[in-house]
């Protein structure tokens, strides 16, 4: 257990992940967040943190407090955006922050990727097989949350918070570090010939992540976004997986794939102190 990359934390029953690589940065608190400890029933048993899936809004509530409360932050303190599979990059500053702890901020924004450097604000997404990743300067104390499925992918979602971050504060990839969190593996991701043809005309490198296993093609999502994240100059060393397959550990982790829609939400954090 000793040589994993994470940790694997209980607090009053609430499980949640880590990655060693981020633990030892004393300004941040992270997780990585399962399905395990909350009061939700059937298919969003127990954990579910969406209240867009069709679970009971009190559960949810009650989940979200329990979560927040393992990791020792107010619920009022958790961001979060409308997901849409896209590429856009909200940037989390002062002004927004007036909006939304004044209450004018009335619904969610689009985007899938939040970037920010003010402290107590845990940026959060939610997921059951798309990949949560977790961005950090720590020379300029910013952090950055990715939401990544497969369009997003496509998309260039992490370039492109790459790219905020280093507009907004400054700094360089190859001094930030990278927590990837659980997704569903390439051992059960089967996509379609149009998804792999979408990757073979936009990328060069499309066959290191797309494999004809049989007579399906199957798809490593976290490994399409660990290629980005070398090309734009992270250092390999910098880079934590948990390499933990939603679909494979249903014990742990909700899946959309696995269920047919099925169920419920997993929550991935990021916070500056």
């Amino acid at each position: 257990m000793s040589d994993l990359p994470y940790s694997i934390n209980t607090e009053n029953g609430v499980r949640y992940f880590s990655c060693k690589l981020l633990d030892g940065v004393d300004f941040l608190s992270h997780a990585f967040g399962s399905r395990q400890g909350g009061v939700s029933e059937g298919h969003f048993s127990t954990l579910n943190l969406s209240a867009a899936v069709g679970d009971d809004e009190a559960n949810v509530l009650q989940n979200r407090q329990l979560f927040c409360r393992a990791l020792g932050i107010n619920t009022q303190q958790v961001f979060g955006v409308n997901q849409v599979h896209g590429n856009n990059v909200l940037v989390i500053d002062k002004q927004l922050l007036a909006k939304w702890q004044t209450g004018k901020l009335k619904q969610a924004i689009s985007a899938d990727a939040m970037v920010t450097d003010q402290p107590g604000v845990a940026l959060t997404v939610l997921t059951a097989d798309c990949l949560p990743i977790i961005i950090v300067d720590p020379q300029n104390r910013a952090v950055a949350m990715v939401h990544a499925g497969w369009r997003g992918t496509c998309r260039g979602v992490i370039q492109q918070t790459l790219n905020r971050l280093a507009e907004c504060y400054g700094g360089s990839p190859d001094n930030w570090l990278i927590g990837m969190g659980p997704c569903i593996g390439d051992c059960c991701y089967e996509v379609g010939s149009e998804v792999v043809n979408i990757f073979r005309e936009s990328y060069p490198d499309w066959h290191i992540y797309c494999s004809y296993k049989g007579d399906k093609w199957s798809f490593d999502l976290t490994g399409a976004n660990i290629s980005q994240l070398l090309k734009a100059g992270v250092r390999p060393e910098n880079i934590c997986k948990l390499n933990m397959c939603s679909a494979c550990h249903p014990e742990d982790f909700f899946s959309y794939r696995k269920t047919n829609g099925a169920t419920g939400r997993m929550m991935s954090l990021v916070m500056l102190k």
